[in-house]
This record gives C-alpha cells, sequence and structure tokens, in this order.
C-alpha cells in the first residue's frame, strides 16, 4: 500500500493558499481542506469569536480543529492549506502543538507561498489584495492596533522565521496566477507520485 500524499500549504494571508489548494483539488481529485473551513463551521465567523473571546482562545480552538483534520484523514491523500498564523503565532503553546501535529502526520511536502524575497513588496501586494476581497477579508480580523499595511509588514517580519522553519520547501509566487500557482505545486509534488499510481 502505498504511503498517502500529504501536502500542507503556508504563508501569510492572502498569499493564494486556499485559491491554490481548491485549484489543486480540482484538476487532480486530491481532497482539499482549508483549516478555517470546519473551524467556522464549527464555532461561527472568525472576528465574533475573536471579539468575544480573544485571540489566545481561538489560537486554542484552531489547534483542535488541526488535530481533527488529521485524525479523520489518516488513510487518504489530502491537501491541507493552514491559515496565516498557525504555526506562527505568539502563543506559543499552541503553535508548537500545531507543528507538532503537523509533523507527526509525516507530510509530502510543507511549501511555504510568498510572492517576493522583498516583505516590503509582500506587503504592498497582499494588502492590495485584501482590499479587492482577493481571499475574504471579512473573515480575516485584526491582529495589531496597526493599519493594514503596517500590520502586514509587521507580521511578516515577525512570522516569517517561523515559517522557514517549519516549510520544506518555498515557492516564490510573484505575479503568478492561482492557476499558475496550483500547476507549480502539481508539477513539483503531485506529477510523479499520481503517474507512479496509475
Amino acid at each position: 500500500m502505498s504511503k498517502p500524499i500529504r501536502i500542507i500549504l503556508l504563508g501569510p494571508r492572502n498569499v493564494g493558499k486556499s485559491s491554490a489548494g481548491h485549484v489543486i483539488e480540482q484538476k487532480t481529485g486530491l481532497k482539499f481542506i482549508d483549516i478555517d473551513d470546519p473551524l467556522v463551521k464549527q464555532y461561527g465567523p472568525i472576528p465574533e469569536i475573536v471579539k468575544e473571546y480573544g485571540w489566545e482562545w481561538f489560537r486554542k480552538i484552531e489547534t483542535r480543529i488541526v488535530e481533527d483534520i488529521v485524525k479523520t484523514n489518516k488513510q487518504q491523500d489530502i491537501i491541507i492549506g493552514l491559515g496565516g498564523g498557525t504555526v506562527a503565532h505568539e502563543f506559543t503553546k499552541w503553535r508548537k502543538k500545531n507543528i507538532s501535529i503537523l509533523n507527526n502526520f509525516n507530510p509530502t511536502a510543507k511549501v511555504l507561498l510568498i510572492p517576493y524575497p522583498d516583505h516590503r513588496k509582500n506587503a504592498e501586494i497582499l494588502t492590495k489584495r485584501s482590499r479587492s476581497g482577493f481571499s475574504g477579508i471579512s473573515t480575516k480580523p485584526p491582529l495589531t492596533d496597526l493599519g493594514p499595511l503596517e500590520e502586514t509588514y509587521f507580521l511578516l517580519l515577525k512570522r516569517f522565521n517561523h515559517y522557514l522553519d517549519f516549510s520544506t520547501d518555498l515557492i516564490y509566487t510573484r505575479q503568478m496566477g492561482v492557476s499558475d500557482v496550483a500547476d507549480a505545486i502539481i508539477e513539483r509534488y503531485l506529477t510523479g507520485l499520481i503517474r507512479l499510481r496509475a
């Protein structure tokens, strides 16, 4: 029996993890789960959770969702899209638990998506995407008292080393469209494995 294909997509808000994951699902038939989806289904909209209970409680239930996804998908191929802070947020206990759960899942690849090496440029791109509704800004409450551009840049600087430590590979998405990003992931990580099973 061949080992299940397990691809984890990570990176900052609005980088396109969910969009690329859904396109990969359409093109390959592999199941895609954005961890925000079961969380919202079970607990309600993220802004309301954060407003009522705070960020630390949100991170606690996020860890429950990560654990549930891993437990219920042990025997099947899957692509998992993480939240922007899942393996990089400031609540050490829950961050480390997420990392441990996901690493013990034995992923085929943990792919960091980021537009460019320049974080100032990245902040501008990601903020522009959030303002245009690229990935549902209404579902993503602010994490600081900073303005959108300043917050995005601040979080990139604060979280990027966590992303690098967790990931096994990095793809600079640059000006690529969603379909092109999906194709790059398929070509790099999935084509050979799927062909071997055919």
